[in-house]
């Protein structure tokens, strides 16, 4: 008698607003053990020098890129990957070295973009738990993913979102920190929205001004960055050569004449919570009329403290509309760190009374690499 064959897999629901594209490697969540299991179960098969990674550049331990300089100047490499980024030996096919002609990209020719985050190292020390002031690698890893995509679109046949919706597509940012995604992911969407804490929602401003992005008026603070057409772009474009980003061969021009626009939003996840927990019905009564409509609600890296866990399930709840074909989504990406958080995160996502949920996690290829090396983190789209 022939064994029997194993169960098929469950298939993946397709984006019920067709912003994500999910590939064959995309996992349905079902349960959160079984899910936390295999993610970390993954984790541990890589080297122990790619698991140190998330430990060796920086003093806070949790996923800050530098905690102990005020301003970071950071370089993004979008030099054009070959088509389909074939993986040679570990990197990327290097076709100058082959003696191949490279192609240039299509629309655009840009190697490196620059983007300057002031930190708040005063407001982390002082306050306990407060780690939205400083920049964490998950921001500047997933940006660099997504304008890698956007730029050289040839090269990336299966990208994380659909281009043409998502430059049509209204985004929701809970918990900006910094404001890194919305000085880079702003230019690609049609409406950015970041949210946070007022007195983080401060330092979000001053990044935004600082690249070059307005303050779109009705936001929780007003913009007074000067409109002077000649006032130069601190986000920059840098043509690429074998000195560094300000060197003598290195050519540097603005990003395009209209500078895009971020709403600010004071959104606070305790708050709702708590009207979630002491109002219920009048809480669940309003999330239809009152809210604003939002394409994607965004959080990334916001999940490391079990305190924070049910006040964000309650607030993904809050801003995600139910819906065939005219909800909205949810993505959370967040870095490996305690797997005892994450089970409990899943394990109320999955629950909630509000749902219920579909949650697929995206793929290792979708999301992308760290610097070459195996990701330390998981992205989860949900909806309902």
């Amino acid at each position: 008698m022939a064994s029997p064959s194993p169960p098929p897999s469950t298939p993946i629901p397709k984006c019920p607003n067709d912003l994500f594209h999910f590939d064959d490697q995309c996992v349905l969540v079902e349960d959160a053990d079984e899910e936390i299991m295999e993610l970390y179960m993954s984790l541990a098969s890589t080297s122990p020098e790619t698991t140190k990674l998330a430990i060796d550049d920086d003093s806070g331990g949790l996923g800050f890129l530098n905690s102990n300089e005020s301003i970071l100047e950071i370089t993004i490499d979008l030099t054009s990957p070959p088509p389909f980024n074939v993986p040679v030996n570990g990197g990327s096919v290097n076709l100058k070295e082959r003696g191949q002609k490279k192609k240039p990209p299509q629309n655009r020719s840009v190697d490196n973009v620059v983007v300057r985050v002031q930190q708040d190292l005063g407001m982390l020390k002082s306050q306990k738990g407060d780690t939205g002031s400083v920049l964490w690698r998950s921001s500047l890893h997933l940006s660099t993913q997504l304008l890698r995509q956007s730029t050289y679109p040839t090269s990336y046949p299966r990208p994380i979102f659909n281009s043409d919706i998502l430059g049509k597509s209204s985004i929701l940012e809970l918990g900006s920190g910094t404001g890194l995604l919305a000085v880079l992911l702003s230019r690609l969407c049609g409406r950015y929205t970041s949210s946070d804490r007022l007195e983080n929602l401060k330092l979000v401003k001053k990044n935004c001004e600082i690249n070059g992005i307005v303050i779109e008026d009705g936001s929780v603070l007003v913009s007074n960055i000067e409109k002077d057409k000649g006032k130069e772009n601190r986000l920059s474009k840098v043509k690429s050569s074998e000195n560094r980003p300000g060197h003598g061969h290195s050519k540097m021009t603005t990003i395009p004449e209209i500078r895009p626009k971020v709403v600010l939003e004071e959104i606070d996840w305790i708050a709702i919570s708590q009207e979630r927990k002491s109002h219920p019905e009048r809480w669940s009564s309003s999330l239809a009329e009152e809210n604003p409509k939002y394409d994607l609600i965004l959080a990334v890296d916001c999940i490391y403290n079990e305190y924070l866990v049910q006040p964000l399930i309650d607030t993904l709840a809050k801003y995600c509309k139910r819906g065939k074909g005219g909800g909205n989504i949810v993505w959370v990406v967040v870095e490996l760190r305690s797997s005892d958080v994450l089970t409990l995160f899943l394990e109320k996502w999955l629950t909630d009374p509000s749902g219920p949920w579909t949650i697929v996690r995206l793929s290792e290829k979708l999301m992308g690499h760290w610097d070459d090396k195996k990701a330390r983190w998981v992205g989860w789209v949900g909806w309902r």
